[in-house]
């Protein structure tokens, strides 16, 4: 049996860069996410993905920033109504994937003071 992993992060990796940029929710960290399954489960899990899309009719990628904002394709998802009926759907929708996720949250101003002298 073989084990893909699919990964993704977010953030700079450079814990004690200057010039921080600021966000909104005043966070400043690195992320990784993602998820492990098995390789024979890919052709299945890709058409369960198409189906799934193809009820919502999205034709972009599902990335987690633009349906959690309402923003871009997913401008739709402002609607409370549309998200209230969406969101479940998805959460359903990936909970019955035989995968296991991963992910993790590094906040950089903890981690320096933590870690910077060691």
């Amino acid at each position: 049996m073989t084990i893909s992993a699919y990964l993704d992060d977010t953030g700079s990796r450079d814990p004690d860069r200057t010039g921080l940029i600021q966000r909104d929710d005043q966070m400043d960290c690195v992320a990784f996410d993602g998820f492990l399954l098995k390789e024979e489960d890919i052709p299945d899990l890709g058409a369960q993905h198409r189906a799934f899309c193809a009820a919502w009719t999205i034709d972009d990628p599902l990335h987690s920033s633009s349906p959690r904002g309402g923003r871009g394709t997913c401008a739709w998802l402002k609607q409370p109504e549309t998200a209230g009926l969406f969101f479940p759907s998805l959460e359903a929708f990936l909970l019955s994937l035989p995968i296991v996720g991963l992910a993790y949250a590094i906040h950089r101003p903890e981690h320096l003071a933590r870690y910077r002298n060691i």
